[in-house]
């Protein structure tokens, strides 16, 4: 059964730790207080980079993806994370979830000490790992070229270039670069992977060329309603553009055609009336 939570954030005593960077000079915080219905207190401690004083090799966006991932890696039951919206007016920022039974109201500089260590480790695993990726730059290279029929130009590359949000979907976006290239009617998808994710990437890439060729369905893919939804109107709009291409190629066709007439018309009107008024050409 799902716990109903109380917004106490107005009953905080210490105040002065909202501002205070817990296991890192470069990360602000600030906190709020939840008591769910189960007398369980939460601190939802809300991180956002200094980015005004921001001095690494990799940006405050990547700090926070990654720091993500390294919660996800040590599978701790007591703390959550949650990457907040891009739009978020701090800028990039991750609210961590903290759990506790003692009234966090109270005592919220205890409860969150309790946490400094374990944070400091997620915050060191976090640098380790960016720092191993600028010293190991090394990328992969997947490319899949199609030569497209005139009338599936466009709507292919619309195609191609969504794969793009389907690995930001699966949270594979951040190191992959996806690109397209284009020759005459062939279409290059150039996507460049950090060594490692390859494998994910091509299994990735596998499942969706099924899904937009009808051979599966959308679900294989991904079971998320928004995602459902999304490509969905990708496709739909791919299947617009192909009958919106397929109507103007006909129409330039008709027009290439009509031409052609016209002008095979005006070429015999011109040879009559040059045979008409010069006679004498073709006698001897």
């Amino acid at each position: 059964m799902a716990h109903r939570f109380s917004d106490l954030s107005n009953q905080i005593g210490q105040l002065r730790l909202t501002s205070q960077p817990l296991f890192t000079s470069d990360v602000n915080n600030s906190f709020t207080i939840q008591r769910e219905d189960n007398r369980r207190f939460t601190v939802l401690l809300r991180c956002s980079p200094d980015t005004a004083n921001w001095k690494h090799l990799w940006s405050a966006k990547e700090y926070v993806e990654e720091f993500g991932r390294s919660v996800d890696k040590s599978k701790s039951s007591e703390i959550g994370w949650r990457n907040e919206p891009a739009n978020f007016p701090f800028g990039p920022t991750f609210t961590l979830r903290l759990t506790t039974v003692e009234d966090a109201t109270q005592v919220i500089g205890r409860v969150v000490s309790s946490y400094t260590n374990k944070l400091r480790a997620l915050h060191e695993l976090t640098e380790a790992s960016l720092q191993s990726k600028v010293q190991n730059p090394r990328v992969e290279r997947i490319i899949r070229s199609i030569e497209f029929p005139p009338e599936y130009h466009r709507s292919g590359i619309t195609i191609l270039s969504y794969f793009a949000d389907v690995l930001r979907h699966k949270n594979l976006a951040e190191d992959v670069r996806v690109s397209i290239e284009q020759s005459g009617l062939n279409v290059s998808l150039v996507i460049e992977s950090p060594t490692g994710e390859r494998e994910m990437v091509e299994r990735t890439l596998e499942a969706y060329a099924l899904v937009v060729t009808g051979r599966q369905p959308i679900e294989t893919l991904t079971t998320d309603p928004y995602e459902v939804a999304e490509l969905k109107s990708q496709l739909s709009l791919a299947n617009v553009q192909i009958e919106t291409q397929r109507a103007l190629l006909a129409a330039k066709n008709s027009e290439v055609s009509d031409l052609r007439a016209e002008v095979q018309g005006a070429n015999t009107r011109r040879q009559f009336l040059i045979i008409s008024s010069c006679p004498n050409l073709l006698t001897d």
